[in-house]
Order: structure tokens, then C-alpha cells, then sequence
């Protein structure tokens, strides 16, 4: 932060509610542990930590307590010795321990992961500890603090990604049975080492070979659980060493698919996109079943312009099969090499529904803006506010040439009954990108982004908290009240999304790119 004043930081979530039915020691314990976080009892927090209860596990519990109480105590602090980190680590790693017992939220949060939660260096400290322990429960545990801790703590992956890689190696040669688990649900160890190595953003990269290692065998044949989180983890890095893998999940080999996340996954593998086009014709093509993976797959490939234009005919072919609306975005997006589907696209221009997005999508590939101004103002005031979202970000596209939606775009962004319900930042990037007028428009980017957490992504479309942020870029000096929102997004240590790397880093990404011009 360079000076700027913090701004006002909204929560979108509730604090989790702990289960009715612990036990009385749960209970004591944890009541110590929230009486521990207390200015007042925090030399009790530190004595109680310091003495040698180990002797029961009662004890041990109550100790690891106080030990929590000191981390909420002071979170930013460092740890005060090796002591208090070793007493939470082993009351973690010990299935016996009465803290955990209980499990909040339904995501296994316990009463020391809710307290580490909130200190940075506590947290990193038990993961360490838990992570250079053998065992399986610690091995578990260990894995799930790194988790944690690298979804709450932009600093994190640097320090516990390459223990993570090598208990990674470590679960490579030891037995299958070693790391079979009995409880329902829990996951071999390696594949959530694997999964938690693709999901740590960019970080992940320097482990690519490791991923690249989990891909063994023949793609066409039933898969290794570990082999869909690392096909992802490379896929989301733009590495060819997963193209095998992907394409042979994309023709529906023993349905592979399911376990991808199509939408994550097709982006940055459009530096591949010629070995992948193949693959691609069939599984959008008219023998698939298609589904909302296609509608994903289609989202996706928005991004790769006219790389996708082989696609082409795949997608012609889907408009008699309900998928117009995702096929109409993706061909305006393709441009120019996409001209084979004029034909078609000028017979939809009396669709009730769709006419405006193909009108849009003509001026796209033919470069004549037409009667799309007009067709999408139309549809604007017929449908009303809510068709914002799909609206909007075409007209910002035409700029000034969409004049004529000024005055329907003004009526649904000051709607005083139901304009909090609509796009209000997609009709702000509308009217900015139309007129250049930036009154009344700064409030509403500016209140999207200071909530949090942010959301990991929005309906089909970049959510409107990130399109904000690069609207705010758009705007320049103009925004400036925005500059100390945009600076705790950019070079804050705690992440602005809830359990997604990727989606921090994307916002990261774009409130730096917006600090420049509006700093300006």
C-alpha cells in the first residue's frame, strides 16, 4: 500500500456455526481457546501453552488451545517458539483430539484451522511442522493446513509448494496400500497433493514436470485418479505435455471429461490450438451429446478469437440443437475467418430472442455496424434491466455507434425499485465506453470491488467485480477515489477470492494493469 487510506472492505459470508453436539471438553476447550484470543487472558494463553500438559490427551488439548488463543490474540505476530506450533500440529495429527471432533462449514474447518485462518505466519508455521512429519494423518492434516494457508495467503505458495512437491515424490515410490485411506470420502494422498500443486496459480508452474510425471500410461484407456488434477494443472500453464491427455478426454474415452473442468482448462492451450482442433470438431460436433460441458467448452474458446475459426462448421451445425446462445458469442468473437456463417446469421435477424446477438455478431465478422445499435437497444428496453448483463457488454463494443442505448441504458442503471438487481457495472462500462461521461458511474465499479470475498468467476462471463476493476483502468485519473481499493487488490498479502488461486491471481492481474492509468 503506497499511502493510500484503506477503503471499506464489505463481507459477503457468515460466520460458520459449530456444531450442538461436542462434548464437555470440546466445549472447554474451545471456550479457552476464544477466552485465549483476549487481550486480557493472553499471558493465561501463554503460560497455559508454556506447561507441560502433554501428560493426557485432555491436557494436550487444552494446551493446543491456548496455543490457538495466542495466534488470535495477536494474528499478525510471529509464533512465539517452536513450542505452541508443535503443541497445534500434534493435536492436528492426533485422530484422537477432542478439537477434531467437530467440523464447520461443511470444508473441515476445526477450532485451531478457524484460529490459523486469521494469522498468516501461525498457519504457515503448522503446515511446515505437519509437513515434514511421516504418517498419514499428518501427511492428511499437512496437506490440508498447505491448503488452506495457500488460499488465504498470497506469500504461502513460494514457502509450502515445494515441500507439497516433495511429499509428492515421497507418495510416488511408497507402497498403493500406504496410501489407501479408510474414511468415507478421503482422498489417496498423492491426488490431493497433485490437485493442490494445479491449483496453486501461476506458482504451479515451476512443478509442471512433476505434474507432467502423473501422466503415465495410455490416454485412451481408463485413467490414474491423479491423472485429471494434473491434465488440469498443465492444461491451465498452456503445456503441450498434457495435449495426449486432453484430447482423448474430449472424444469421450471412457468419459474423462466429467472429471475436467472444461471451462479452466481450453484458455491458455490456445498455444496448442492446432493439435487441439481435432479433438475439439468432436466433441462439439453433432454425434456428441453435448450438455453444459459443450456450453463450457464454447465459454472457453471466446478467448482464442479467430484461433478457433476450424470450429467453424461445428458450431453452424449446433444452431439447430439449442445452442444459439452460446454459438452466437464465440462466432462474433472468431471475427472475420468466421464469414461462411453470414448466411445463417442474417436469417436469425427476426429471432424474437436471438436477433440481437446475431445482428452482433454480423458486425463482427463484416465489419457494418448495420441496425445492431438499434436491435440491441430494443431488446434492452423490451426485456428490461435484466438482459443488462448479456446487453451491455455488446453495446460497449460499438462504443459510440450505440448512441441510441443511452437513454434506455440511463433508465435501468438509476432504476430506483430494480436497478440494484440489474448489471449495473456492465450498463456503467456501456455508458462510459459510449459517451466518456464519467458522473454517477465510479460509485457502483467501486462498491463491487470492495466486498469479499470476491467471486471466482461469473455466469458464462469474467464476473462483474473483475470487469469493474478493468473499467475503473479504462476510466484513468477520473477513478482516482478507486486508487486504495485497487492497491489492497494488487499488493495486499491476504487473497480477495475463498478458495480459488487462479481467480485471486486474475484479479491481482487486472488491478495492477488498472493501477497505471488511473494513477496517471
Amino acid at each position: 500500500m503506497r499511502g493510500a487510506c484503506s477503503p471499506a472492505i464489505r463481507s459477503t459470508t457468515s460466520r460458520p456455526r459449530p456444531d450442538r453436539g461436542g462434548s464437555r471438553d470440546l466445549s472447554a476447550t474451545v471456550a479457552h481457546r476464544d477466552l485465549s484470543a483476549t487481550v486480557a487472558h493472553r499471558d493465561l494463553s501463554a503460560t497455559v501453552a508454556h506447561r507441560d500438559l502433554s501428560a493426557t490427551v485432555a491436557h494436550r488439548d487444552l494446551s493446543a488451545a491456548a496455543a490457538a488463543g495466542l495466534a488470535l490474540a495477536d494474528p499478525t505476530a510471529q509464533p512465539q517458539s517452536d513450542t505452541v506450533i508443535n503443541l497445534l500440529a500434534d493435536a492436528m495429527a492426533a485422530p484422537g483430539s477432542v478439537l477434531q471432533r467437530i467440523r464447520w462449514g461443511g470444508e473441515s474447518v476445526t477450532p485451531i484451522g478457524s484460529a490459523l485462518l486469521r494469522a498468516e505466519q501461525w498457519q504457515r508455521a503448522v503446515a511446515r511442522d505437519l509437513l515434514a512429519r511421516p504418517g498419514a494423518q499428518e501427511i492428511d492434516e499437512g496437506l490440508h493446513t498447505a491448503w488452506e494457508a495457500i488460499w488465504c495467503w498470497r506469500a504461502a505458495p513460494a514457502e509450502l509448494l515445494p515441500m507439497v512437491a516433495d511429499r509428492a515424490r515421497d507418495l510416488v515410490s511408497a507402497a498403493p496400500s500406504s496410501r489407501r485411506r479408510r474414511r468415507l470420502g478421503q482422498v489417496d494422498p498423492l491426488v490431493g497433493a497433485v490437485r493442490l500443486i494445479a491449483d496453486c496459480g501461476r506458482a504451479s508452474a515451476a512443478h509442471a514436470d512433476l505434474l507432467a510425471a502423473m501422466l503415465t500410461g495410455d490416454p485412451a484407456e481408463p485413467w490414474p485418479q491423479v491423472a485429471a488434477p494434473a491434465v488440469e494443472g498443465l492444461a491451465r500453464l498452456g503445456d503441450g505435455r498434457c495435449l495426449p491427455w486432453l484430447a482423448a478426454a474430449l472424444v469421450e474415452q471412457h468419459g474423462h471429461v466429467r472429471h475436467l473442468d472444461v471451462r479452466s482448462t481450453i484458455p491458455a492451450m490456445v498455444a496448442h490450438a492446432e493439435a487441439l482442433i481435432p479433438a475439439l470438431q468432436t466433441f462439439l460436433g453433432p454425434s456428441m451429446r453435448g450438455g453444459m460441458k459443450s456450453v463450457a467448452c464454447m465459454d472457453a474458446l471466446v478467448s482464442w478469437g479467430a484461433a478457433a475459426a476450424p470450429l467453424v462448421p461445428a458450431l453452424l451445425d449446433r444452431f439447430a440443437t439449442g445452442y444459439l446462445s452460446v454459438a452466437l458469442p464465440l462466432l462474433g468473437a472468431i471475427g472475420p475467418p468466421a464469414a461462411e456463417a453470414v448466411p445463417q446469421l442474417r436469417a436469425l435477424l427476426g429471432d424474437e430472442h436471438r436477433g440481437h446477438e446475431a445482428a452482433w455478431a454480423l458486425w463482427r465478422i463484416t465489419g457494418e455496424p448495420g441496425r445492431v445499435p438499434a436491435l440491441l437497444a430494443e431488446h434492452l428496453a423490451r426485456f428490461g434491466g435484466h438482459a443488462a448483463d448479456d446487453t451491455a457488454p455488446l453495446l460497449e463494443q460499438l462504443s459510440p455507434a450505440a448512441a441510441i442505448a443511452v437513454p434506455v441504458l440511463r433508465e435501468h442503471f438509476h432504476d430506483p425499485k430494480a436497478g440494484h438487481l440489474y448489471d449495473r457495472v456492465a450498463i456503467a462500462r456501456a455508458l462510459w465506453a459510449i459517451t466518456g461521461e464519467p458522473a454517477g458511474l465510479i460509485a457502483p465499479l467501486l462498491y463491487a470491488i470492495t466486498a469479499r470475498p470476491l467471486p471466482n468467476h461469473g455466469y458464462r462471463r469474467p464476473a462483474p467485480e473483475l470487469r469493474a476493476i478493468q473499467a475503473l483502468g479504462m476510466m484513468g485519473p477520473v477513478a482516482a477515489e478507486a486508487i486504495a481499493a485497487l492497491e489492497l487488490i494488487a499488493h495486499g498479502p491476504a487473497r480477495v477470492t475463498e478458495r480459488d488461486v487462479w481467480a485471486d491471481e486474475r484479479y491481482q492481474h487486472a488491478a495492477l494493469h488498472a493501477l497505471a492509468p488511473v494513477e496517471a
